[in-house]
């Protein structure tokens, strides 16, 4: 069974319903005049969760009836019978479908279906046991002002983990369930800017929208740590070359010297609450990405491929078994690790975006830095790639 992380509610997170109508504590009628739509106060999952008013949330008749269709495709289609980790993607991308076509036919809601189908079956291919890619996940910090309470109950309704941000009252954060596949990642951030809850404007020349330069829209990835390997502080040399070199490739200064916390951390996963055997699962948290433009969606995927090359060359160092991919893994971040150890010409060791910020910042302000680090992660990124297409 492939390592997996990350469930965050009590049962599985692709299939949890909408809560019924009759779940619902109760319903406040709102004159159209005042809020345009009758506005519903939903329970969620009736007692355990009215214990918090946090946990109530405002969704108007219009959105959930939406968040019924949904649903009801789902049944309707069998969409069951699909990966459950591409589910959330498959939700999000029907609610926005159906939102935007009140009057659709059902050629045209098979054509979306059949969409659906192809992401759920690149999710599987993805899934493989054989596959030495780690999993992934995100979390995006969202402001306030761009996620309204309204989007929340939506998300919430939808079952898509949410809250507010731990150690900020502006923020709110979305984190999607874990997938195999990079692009189902990327597919969730596209349908939240399709709900218009990402700060993007659009951007000359790319059909893909661009966040302002003022703004900073923080993405935290996560990387499944496979269980065969024991942490141990000889990895953080390691994990800082993974980290600084992302960093230095697609991270702006602006985020950087916000950054106030560590830029990695491994991080027990929610899975190991429910973990058989008291199995403990973990995740490698990327803590200093941000998105910004069409190039976060590549991030995601190179981070994941050079995250496999780190997994396979720690795994080698531990005299753990390795498949013939792993190995050939494993070469290439020990070659990645001597192209990136160059930076010392810089004045930069790893560890430097955390040990020396500042200096980092200046350097990568006056120097080629940035682009000389997304060439080598790129290049590797891609040479990983040829590594596992030959292994099929």
């Amino acid at each position: 069974m492939k390592e997996i992380f990350g469930t965050r509610f009590d049962g599985d997170p692709a299939y949890r319903q909408p809560v019924s109508r009759e779940a619902r504590i109760k319903v406040l009628r709102v004159p159209r005049s005042i809020a345009g739509d009758e506005q519903v106060l939903i329970s969620r999952g009736e007692s355990r969760f009215c214990e918090a008013l946090a946990e109530q949330v405002l969704i108007s008749e219009s959105d959930l009836a939406i968040v019924e269709k949904v649903f009801a495709a789902l049944d309707k289609t069998r969409l069951r019978n699909f990966e459950p980790t591409a589910i959330p993607a498959i939700k999000l991308h029907l609610y926005n479908f159906f939102a935007n076509h009140a009057d659709m036919d059902e050629e045209e809601l098979q054509k979306e279906i059949n969409k659906c189908k192809r992401w759920s079956e690149m999710e599987k291919e993805y899934g493989e046991k054989n596959n030495p890619l780690p999993t992934i996940g995100i979390e995006i910090e969202i402001l306030k002002e761009n996620l309204t309470p309204d989007k929340v109950a939506v998300l919430r309704d939808l079952g898509i983990p949410n809250h507010e941000e731990f150690n900020s009252s502006r923020i709110w954060e979305v984190n999607p369930d874990f997938s195999y596949s990079p692009w189902l990642q990327s597919r969730v951030i596209q349908e939240l800017a399709a709900m218009e809850v990402l700060p993007l404007q659009e951007a000359i020349g790319s059909r893909y929208g661009r966040v302002p330069a003022q703004r900073i829209l923080s993405l935290h990835i996560n990387l499944g740590w496979p269980r065969v390997i024991i942490y141990k502080i000889s990895h953080c040399n390691n994990i800082e070359t993974l980290s600084d070199t992302l960093n230095y490739a697609f991270t702006s200064t602006k985020r950087i010297r916000q950054l106030k916390v560590l830029p990695y951390n491994l991080k027990k996963s929610k899975k190991s609450s429910s973990g058989k055997n008291n199995e403990v699962f973990f995740r490698l948290e990327l803590k200093a990405p941000e998105f910004r433009d069409y190039p976060s969606y590549r991030m995601l995927a190179e981070a994941q491929r050079i995250g496999a090359m780190l997994f396979s060359y720690i795994k080698k160092m531990e005299n753990l078994p390795l498949s013939p991919v792993e190995k050939k893994l494993a070469d290439l971040w020990f070659n990645f690790n001597g192209e990136v150890s160059e930076f010392k010409e810089y004045g930069i060791e790893p560890g430097a975006l955390n040990d020396k910020p500042e200096e980092a910042i200046k350097i990568l302000a006056n120097s080629d830095l940035k682009q000389k680090s997304r060439e080598i992660f790129g290049r590797y990124a891609r040479r990983a790639g040829e590594i596992l297409k030959t292994n099929k």
